[in-house]
């Protein structure tokens, strides 16, 4: 599903496997096979179900804290045990992008696109280099890190720089003018 936002260049997949995409993400993307890559990171969610599980591991864990802290919820038993589960969850889910680029890349590597095309996308998002603060609080791995992780499987995989074909970057910025004209023309 599309959302019409030109501010948030991001794509993400609820339970169930839907796919929604930003339009910003459409139009700040250069290529079909970066949008096909980030597209496949959002399918990998989907088939490895990484949201359902999050939520059930979110529920078991507020389940077995309910039952820890029974009557006893003190202010800060209950601060610490939010902690000790925010924590958690975000190990959780920092391990599912990383399962998911994994994923993104295999299915990549399967069609005529480039399959290393992720990290133009972790380039746009990549913003300032993260701190240790930014490493422990973030949902997601550090840009710079899904950038080395991606160069990594390029090489262990011996993939050659890509060409035109595999990046299909002229069809594409017909697919943009199409988009800003759609805009426009209302």
């Amino acid at each position: 599903m599309l959302i019409d936002d030109d501010e948030t260049i991001n794509a993400f997949c609820t339970p169930g496997g839907y796919i929604y995409v930003y339009t910003a993400l459409l139009k700040a993307v250069l290529n079909e096979a970066v949008l096909a890559s980030v597209l496949a990171h959002e399918i990998a969610h989907a088939e490895r179900r990484h949201a359902m599980k999050r939520m059930t591991t979110h529920l078991g864990v507020q389940t077995v804290m309910s039952i820890a802290l029974h009557n006893n919820q003190g202010g800060l038993t209950e601060l610490a045990a939010n902690a000790f589960t925010g924590a958690g969850l975000l190990m959780n889910s920092r391990s599912d992008e990383n399962e998911a680029d994994e994923y993104s890349f295999r299915y990549i590597r399967e069609t005529d696109w480039y399959p290393g095309d992720l990290l133009y996308f972790f380039e746009v998002v990549k913003g300032r280099k993260g701190t240790a603060v930014d490493r422990f609080l973030s949902t997601h791995p550090l840009p710079e890190d899904r950038i080395e992780n991606t160069q990594k499987r390029l090489a262990s995989a011996n993939i050659a720089p890509p060409t035109e074909s595999q990046l299909r970057t002229r069809e594409y910025e017909v697919f943009k003018r199409s988009l800003n004209g759609a805009k426009s023309g209302g």
